[in-house]
């Protein structure tokens, strides 16, 4: 069905129960110095490490490229966990909301960076200041509709970016990408 030249796409009841569960929740969460992030987390000697991108730019690829070049690797979440402010530093949690393939735990782990990921045909990793990409790490934070809720969000980015290391990553979706990015974040300390 076509209404005034916008198709009508039919959801069913559960997908859209979902989609009002989530939203509810975001908003929640966004008045308790936590909110809704748009990126794929894993776990890895105790430390998260969060992959943010535009869809389709490569994040689960991205991660099952650590997951197989460091088997001790834990996916947290495949596309929403929540970010929530923990004293000093930012803890971030799985989610139900994980992305077509499902990857989620129910657990948190201290975040130690967020990547934001760039296809490139050569890898590298290069340490970003928070100016450089606040822009970006707004627009995959979740900003509900009402004003308080989305100071707070803007809040939560900005403690992000005072508390956790920020990169870029051009990748090419080669496993070596993983060891780049993982080798220059070690680098960086």
């Amino acid at each position: 069905a076509v209404l005034e030249g916008i198709p009508i796409v039919d959801y069913s009841e559960g997908y859209l129960e979902t989609i009002a569960v989530y939203r509810k929740i975001a908003d929640y969460v966004s008045h308790k110095h936590a909110a809704v992030f748009h990126g794929a987390l894993i776990e890895l000697h105790g430390e998260g490490y969060l992959f943010t991108a535009k869809s389709g730019t490569g994040k689960t690829t991205h991660i099952r490229n650590w997951m197989k070049q460091y088997p001790e690797v834990q996916i947290v979440n495949g596309d929403k966990p929540i970010l929530k402010v923990d004293g000093q530093k930012i803890r971030a949690y799985g989610t139900p909301w994980c992305g077509k393939e499902g990857y989620q735990s129910n657990q948190s782990v201290p975040l130690k960076a967020v990547i934001i990921l760039e296809r490139s045909v050569e890898n590298h990793i290069q340490k970003m200041e928070p100016r450089q990409v606040l822009a970006e790490l707004l627009g995959q934070t979740y900003r509900p509709a009402d004003g308080l809720g989305m100071y707070r969000a803007m809040e939560l980015v900005g403690d992000l970016c005072e508390r956790v290391a920020l990169y870029r990553l051009g990748c090419n979706m080669e496993q070596e990408s993983a060891v780049v990015a993982y080798e220059g974040m070690q680098e960086e300390q």
